[in-house]
């Protein structure tokens, strides 16, 4: 979570995700994001992956970073601004994207442009998130570290969730409308606690941008698996 300092990888199985998804067809809701249970529970499991003295310090103030974990999508829910940085498209941008945004976002250091600012600008918040977080805890200044803790871990999350990476987030384009939810809320909710996540250790990460670009592919590449375990769930 901090720059420079450590970085905290919430542990994530997609494989036991996309499995159960096939075997449940749930009904569908709108929705556009991560369910609050599983925002809770990952801060949960971020916390006690820090090292001391950041363990500390987080989990005394554990009750507030569990409580509002989604306090960010409820915002999302009445402003236009705060929803963009819940998601980005890059796929929007051309027909082979990840060249051109590593370019941009990784080697350059480029900010998000106004084209690209409709498709979502979760990468660029969670810079300046970490950014902001660090500079307080230098000066000290705890409640604005706490909040910027609540937001970065928020859109971190996010960002490793595939359907906040495409176009076709709610499968509104091949008709598989209702998908986000069905995957992200009612799935999840339903299997949360069957699962022990397994988060990768704490590590001191100097490259900030470049391991939010690999988050992102990463989660990018997890695209088709959600959509066909769909349409199998669909037809039983």
């Amino acid at each position: 979570m901090l720059r420079g300092t450590v970085h905290v990888r919430a542990g994530r199985r997609l494989r036991p995700l996309v499995l159960m998804l096939t075997v449940r067809g749930l009904l569908p809701l709108p929705a556009r994001a991560w369910g609050e249970w599983a925002h809770r529970r990952v801060n949960t499991e971020a916390i006690e992956n820090l090292p001391e003295p950041l363990r500390s310090y987080f989990r005394a103030r554990k009750s507030f970073f569990v409580e509002n974990a989604s306090q960010p999508d409820r915002l999302a829910a009445h402003s236009a601004e705060e929803r963009r940085h819940h998601f980005v498209e890059v796929e929007a941008y051309d027909a082979d994207p990840f060249a051109g945004f590593e370019q941009q976002f990784v080697r350059e250091g480029r900010g998000v442009s106004p084209t690209q600012l409709p498709h979502g600008d979760c990468p660029w918040q969670i810079e300046l998130l970490t950014q902001r977080l660090a500079e307080a805890f230098r000066e000290h200044r705890w409640e604005e570290a706490d909040e910027a803790a609540l937001l970065v871990a928020h859109y971190a999350t996010d960002l490793t969730q595939p359907l906040h990476t495409v176009v076709n987030y709610d499968g509104q384009l091949t008709q598989q409308a209702g998908l986000l939810r069905r995957f992200e809320v009612d799935l999840v909710d339903t299997m949360l606690d069957q699962w022990v996540l397994d988060p990768a250790p704490s590590i001191a990460e100097t490259d900030l941008r470049g391991r939010i670009f690999r988050e992102l592919l990463e989660s990018y590449q997890h695209r088709h698996q959600i959509f066909e375990a769909n349409r199998i769930a669909a037809v039983g």
